[in-house]
């Protein structure tokens, strides 16, 4: 319902937009910014309505790893420590 009623209500405001701009510009009034930013307004209800969805990050790590020997911080595809070598994993 939320992106519907957003979508009818751009789609009215543009053409409002386009008739007014159509008639200031018929007086000699050249207001066309009324067809590129009144639009805009519609198309901020598209999220009426629908409940927040949690976003995974895809590149968080789920825990933090640190090297057991020197305690270095570990992003977690390592074989090795990065400071002191000590071999982490076996593939």
């Amino acid at each position: 319902m939320g992106k519907a009623l957003g979508l009818i209500i751009g789609i009215v405001t543009l053409i409002v937009s386009l008739i007014i701009s159509v008639l200031l510009w018929m007086m000699g009034i050249p207001l066309f910014f009324l067809v590129f930013f009144l639009p805009l307004v519609g198309f901020s209800f598209f999220s009426w309505g629908e409940k927040e969805r949690e976003k995974m990050d895809l590149f968080a790590p789920t825990t933090i790893r640190f090297c057991p020997r020197c305690g270095y911080q570990l992003e977690g595809w390592e074989r090795y420590c990065p400071v002191c070598g000590y071999q982490l994993r076996e593939d």
